[in-house]
This record gives C-alpha cells, structure tokens and sequence, in this order.
C-alpha cells in the first residue's frame, strides 16, 4: 500500500509544478539556460564625467538667489 504524500511534500510538487510552468512562458528563462545575459557594457570617460558635475552644480543656486526666486514666484501668482 502506498503512502500518500505529506503537506510538505504536496506544497513542493506544486511549487515544482509552477517553476516548471514558468520557465516554459518566461524567455529570461530562456536566456539564462542559453548562457546569454541581459547585460551590456556602458563606456564611460573622464570627460563625461566632468560635464555631468558641471551640469549638477548648474541647479546649485545661493540661498538669497533662492528667497529672491521664491519672492519673484509669489509676485507672479498675484497678478493672475
């Protein structure tokens, strides 16, 4: 006679079953067993990193810059 399966045992043929169902409808699945990646090389140089610091430090204002802007903002909503 043969033995029927634990709850645990039940719990992981169904997870297998659903594992096995995905790999089937996922193609990163696919890929991975294929040995080929999503990734890629992104080149960088030193120069692209100083324009991109300089364009950070564009949004970089002084304080009384910042009031005078948030005064000049306020004036605007007045009028309309």
């Amino acid at each position: 006679m043969e033995e029927e399966p634990s709850e645990l045992e039940v719990v992981c043929i169904g997870a297998r079953k659903l594992i096995a169902e995905r790999e089937v409808l996922c193609p990163k699945a696919e890929l991975k067993e294929e040995g080929e990646g999503l990734q890629f090389h992104v080149e960088c140089e030193e120069a692209d990193q100083d324009n991109m610091y300089d364009s950070l430090q564009a949004f970089r204002k002084h304080p009384s810059k910042l009031e005078e802007s948030i005064e000049e903002d306020e004036e605007i909503t007045d009028f309309t």
